[in-house]
């Protein structure tokens, strides 16, 4: 709604045969819960939000439900954290849900926000190339980190769709929808930083081979396919 009139009509987030809540941050309960609960009392028993699960979802789903939830709650953090373009981080110009970051030699060069703790591709790609140490998080790691909680999420909603029975509600349905959303987008960002690396390497070496056999490449991952076009 930003730059809405004052007065304009919310712009509705589901279609309605998919609503199941009067007002949008209603989807949102488990974070207030949280919120509410922990800031006033940090050792809250996690029973709390265990048995809101449970009733919302039933007794098999429920913990599943809540394990993807809580998984997927940590993606648009680390993508802000570890592989999001300074330029973008005021939250009027950057949604990591809804931008790509442009095409890969703009997004190799990204700075990072946090750049304490997170190396960015073009460090990485001179590290790799020179053989050099760092205390930093190197994006490989934070790739694997990715790759896994995309795993993670997908298989709990495995789960949890085995194990739902007539408790399929909207509420479920659009849950899924959105822990699926940020599971691909782990994915994509898994796929993008390892990308990143080796467009640097290339960059600085000069040689293509170089960016394929070097650095970051050599994990499990590169086994599973090849990059897509666009990444």
């Amino acid at each position: 709604m930003l730059g809405e009139p004052h007065a304009a009509e919310p712009i509705a987030i589901l279609t309605p045969e998919y609503r199941y809540y009067d007002y949008e941050f209603e989807r949102y309960w488990h974070f207030y819960q949280l919120w509410g609960r922990l800031t006033c009392n940090p050792e809250t028993p996690s029973s709390l939000w265990e048995e809101e699960f449970t009733r919302r979802f039933g007794t098999a789903a429920g913990p599943h439900v809540m394990r993807a939830e809580h998984l997927a709650s940590q993606v648009l953090p680390r993508i802000v954290a570890s592989g999001y373009r300074y330029a973008y981080f005021p939250t009027t110009r950057g949604w990591a849900e809804m931008k790509r970051q442009d095409d890969l030699p703009t997004f190799a060069g990204l700075e990072g926000s946090d750049p304490q703790q997170f190396m960015n591709p073009r460090d990485a790609a001179r590290s790799a190339l020179s053989g050099t140490e760092t205390v930093m998080r190197r994006p490989e790691e934070t790739s694997r980190w990715f790759a896994r909680t995309s795993d993670a999420i997908l298989a709990e909603l495995a789960e949890a769709g085995k194990a739902i029975g007539d408790r399929r509600g909207n509420e479920f349905r659009s849950s899924a929808t959105d822990f699926r959303i940020l599971a691909a987008l782990a994915r994509y960002y898994s796929w993008r930083l390892q990308a990143a690396v080796s467009y640097n390497i290339y960059k600085e070496s000069g040689n293509l081979v170089s960016s394929r056999r070097r650095g970051p490449i050599r994990h499990e991952f590169r086994r599973r396919s090849s990059i897509p076009n666009g990444m």
